[in-house]
């Protein structure tokens, strides 16, 4: 989540290439996922989005933190039971 923001503030492609790009400057292999992914492969936006989904490689976890804190983003560890 970014520094003051909530999670139904809506995210568009900008943020999206934000975030890849400030994860491969910090040298992160990252692919998006959910709702981005598909957008992605697809070619166009299919519906508004709230957050990204990133796939990283849990020893990169050190870097992703630090390249998205630059962008104002932290840690919000999700705590809720799984399943719908």
């Amino acid at each position: 989540m970014r520094s003051g923001g909530t999670t139904t503030e809506m995210m568009g492609p900008e943020d999206g290439l934000e975030v890849l790009d400030a994860l491969g400057q910090a040298g992160v292999a990252s692919w998006w996922d959910g709702g981005w992914g598909v957008d992605a492969l697809l070619g166009h936006r299919t519906s508004l989005h709230e957050d990204v989904d990133l796939v990283v490689e849990l020893a990169s976890l050190a870097e992703v933190q630090s390249a998205l804190a630059g962008l104002g983003f932290h840690l919000v560890e999700d705590t809720r039971p799984p399943g719908p």
